[in-house]
């Protein structure tokens, strides 16, 4: 009898290998269409309704980068077609849609996105991106900070 090869291909496996390209579809699929739903909405024209003063016309598609984008990379690759400099106050209270002095109250309490004040005060979309993914929660299980049980 002849030793055996070191590799042996059996039938099975490049059925395998079928069923592993087929399982990953799915998710390349859900990653498509986000990528899609992404560029949609960044490529959305500017709304038709009036804006408050001290807000640039193209705020809606800031505002869908920041809720829509899994990452900042994903909002970087929209820097050609989306103004993406600094916010300012008014900017922010309409992405966040709270008032003026609210985003003042976070500013001045420590709890809003970090900031610059340079020629006043301005809130970098690297910034305010960090911030709010600080604030997502992703699972009910990950939130560890809402108190602790002593057993």
């Amino acid at each position: 009898m002849s030793p055996l090869p070191e590799k042996v291909t059996m039938p099975t496996d490049s059925i395998t290998l079928a069923f592993t390209a087929l399982l990953e579809v799915p998710a390349l699929t859900e990653q498509l269409r986000r990528n899609l739903e992404l560029a949609a909405a960044a490529a959305t024209p500017t709304p038709t309704t009036p804006l408050p003063s001290g807000v640039r016309s193209d705020i809606g598609r800031i505002t869908a980068l920041l809720a829509l984008s899994p990452s900042l990379t994903e909002i970087l690759k929209f820097a050609n077609e989306v103004d993406l400099r600094d916010l300012n106050e008014d900017e922010l209270a309409y992405i966040e849609d709270v008032s003026l002095r609210t985003v003042r109250r976070w500013r001045t309490d420590g709890t809003g996105p970090e900031y610059r004040c340079e020629s006043g005060i301005s809130y970098p979309i690297r910034y305010v991106w960090d911030w709010r993914e600080r604030g997502r929660q992703r699972l009910t299980g990950q939130k560890t900070t809402r108190g602790s049980r002593q057993r």
